[in-house]
């Protein structure tokens, strides 16, 4: 049955930037609704001892803690929440009291770290809020090490089967050929896409940052 529209817009625009209290169980509910697509993501980051890694959107904060558990890394996030940056912060403040982890607020269109910061980064579900593709993954690729990962998780829109919970403008649902077109054209190669299978089918792409013996 589908959401009375002021329902789905307002949940929509919790989950593009979750705010207050609704914003922080919206939060959690994130966690259980993605925990699959992030594990996947994390497997195919493959973190490794020493790497600088970023997640863009964390969110709950979960699949930070995840990936440091995996390997002795420096991590840091960027997310559009100040609400979902206090729940990050809290779960994982003994990475973020020891120096191992960086939280910020902000947008992935003007990432507020250097040049060749990071040898890998993930996005889980958060490319729906982007209105264009160019500047994030621009921005993905400037604070990328040449060679870096990136690996971005989302469901392709031919998977989803209403829009009556995802309504425009909030959501712009892309194709994985869409996204792989875009990666090709903001300094991306070596693409790898793979789709899950089951009733809420994701994909993940994975993508590596060329250098300049690459052409890029």
């Amino acid at each position: 049955m589908a959401l009375p529209a002021f329902l789905s817009s307002r949940i929509a625009t919790q989950a593009a930037r979750p705010t207050g209290l609704f914003g922080g169980v919206l939060g959690r509910i994130m966690f259980f609704e993605t925990a699959r697509t992030n594990r996947e993501a994390v497997d195919l980051l493959a973190p490794e001892d020493g790497d600088a890694i970023l997640e863009v959107g964390y969110g709950h904060g979960r699949t930070l803690r995840e990936i440091a558990r995996r390997a002795s890394v420096r991590l840091a996030g960027v997310d559009r929440s100040e609400a979902m940056r206090r729940q990050a912060a809290a779960r994982n403040r003994t990475l973020v009291r020891s120096g191992r982890l960086d939280l910020r607020q902000g947008d992935v269109a003007s990432l507020p770290f250097a040049n060749d910061s990071f040898d890998r980064a993930l996005c889980v579900h958060t490319l729906y809020f982007w209105p264009d593709l160019e500047a994030p993954l621009s921005e993905l690729a400037r604070v990328l090490v040449p060679e870096g990962v990136l690996v971005l998780g989302y469901r392709d829109k031919r998977d989803i089967q209403s829009f009556d919970r995802y309504p425009p403008p909030t959501y712009l649902f892309r194709s994985s050929e869409e996204i792989e077109a875009g990666l090709s054209s903001t300094g991306f190669g070596k693409l790898s896409t793979t789709r899950s299978p089951g009733p809420m089918p994701t994909c993940s792409t994975v993508a590596t940052r060329l250098g300049t013996q690459d052409g890029a």
